[in-house]
């Protein structure tokens, strides 16, 4: 399979993909469980300066920076 690289406008990236994550919740698609399951393997297995995050290290940043800001609700 061919990979694209993502578009270097972080913030733009960021609010497709939190939209992307948020139609499929709307539409019963996937749970807030399975977001924060998918969200702590992907965190998981990121290789950042050589290491990989522990597993505690990963799920705390799913738990306090990404499931608030792609949970949260537009009002």
């Amino acid at each position: 399979m061919d990979y694209h690289r993502l578009p270097n406008d972080v913030a733009l990236t960021n609010l497709i993909l939190q939209n992307l994550i948020r139609t499929l919740l709307d539409k019963g698609l996937l749970s807030e469980q399975d977001v924060h399951d998918l969200l702590s393997m992907a965190a998981e297995r990121i290789d950042i300066v050589g290491d990989e995050l522990t597993r505690p290290a990963a799920h705390a940043i799913v738990r306090a920076s990404l499931l608030p800001a792609i949970l949260q609700r537009q009002e």
